[in-house]
């Protein structure tokens, strides 16, 4: 299960992200990584890790969308790296 750092990462968003923003990248990832427009198997992983960093974060803002000192803090410090990082693995 994802932490939400690692959910913020994985779907690219700012600490500051709202419902919306949320909405709109997970929509764009998931059209990108769909298994019914790609074959690959990696492509299937990749939905499912987008899919539950989606479902992290929305459960996040619903409960009130307060994040921890910790975890913002540590989202803010680790690089776009990682994203880059997941993005390259096609």
């Amino acid at each position: 299960m994802l932490n939400i750092s690692q959910a913020y990462l994985i779907l690219n968003l700012k600490p500051d992200a709202t419902q919306n923003d949320v909405k709109q990248a997970y929509r764009k990832m998931v059209l990108e990584s769909h298994p019914d427009k790609n074959t690959s198997e990696q492509d299937g992983k990749k939905f499912k890790l987008i899919t539950e960093a989606y479902h992290t974060v929305r459960n996040n803002l619903k409960e009130g969308g307060k994040r921890s000192e910790e975890h913002t803090s540590e989202l803010q410090s680790q690089s776009t790296i990682s994203y880059a990082v997941f993005c390259l693995k096609k």
